[in-house]
């Protein structure tokens, strides 16, 4: 798709009110070189991460029309339910959104590149993935586990930061988000564009409190 001009019309950021202080919401798209050498407990926090219930990851589908029209997308209410039937945190009182960014140690694992991202993603369920460094300037990478069925069982898409206000999208999409939250709560409700809905893992659905989720993060710092 070409490139075109952002709107205007939703300039402030769609975070809530007590997530904006998490780091997460001001990163933009940038490159591998930017990011500081992992800490020397980043490989204990990965393999506490490899053998947790929260990377065992359960399918979230949805599906609404691809819009072909440039625009931002607004941040949902939508709430998740599990298979079982059981209320999630969404239900009581945790939206997805605030699950995305307050977990956010257990997803964006910048120090980590393509063949290290498809190791720890090979095991998972469909849809769970990885945001990461990439070697192109300006671009993050996103990798996810793919459907059965396919070519290549991890895919790979860049994640590039556009205009002025560094707003962040998938590489060539119609779609543009105000922050890296947004962008991962868009592709958990609609997963046209990447053959698959992103999955948080079950373990991030089930907490009930914010205090949950800041523990459960705790893993992925090591």
């Amino acid at each position: 798709f070409p490139d075109q001009a952002v709107p205007t019309t939703a300039m402030s950021k769609c975070i809530p009110v007590e997530c904006t202080s998490s780091p997460i919401v001001d990163i933009p798209a940038s490159t591998t070189i930017d990011h500081s050498k992992p800490s020397p407990n980043f490989q204990i926090g990965i393999g506490r991460m490899k053998k947790s219930t929260a990377v065992q990851c359960d399918r979230c589908t949805n599906s609404s029309k691809d819009r072909r029209k440039s625009k931002f997308v607004e941040p949902s209410n939508y709430k998740v339910k599990n298979q079982d039937g059981s209320k999630t945190g969404s239900e009581k009182g945790i939206t997805l959104l605030e699950q995305i960014i307050r977990t956010h140690p257990i997803w964006y694992l910048q120090h980590i590149g393509r063949s290290a991202a498809s190791h720890l993603l090979r095991p998972m369920k469909e849809g769970a993935f990885i945001v990461r460094s990439s070697s192109k300037p300006d671009a993050m990478a996103l990798s996810i586990r793919s459907p059965p069925g396919l070519t290549s069982d991890i895919d790979h898409y860049l994640i590039e930061s556009t205009g002025p206000d560094r707003n962040v999208r998938i590489e060539s999409s119609p779609y543009y988000f105000k922050s890296l939250p947004l962008l991962i709560e868009h592709y958990c409700l609609n997963g046209e564009e990447l053959q698959t809905n992103l999955v948080l893992p079950i373990a991030i659905t089930r907490c009930c409190t914010s205090m949950q989720l800041q523990s459960l993060a705790l893993m992925g710092q090591g």
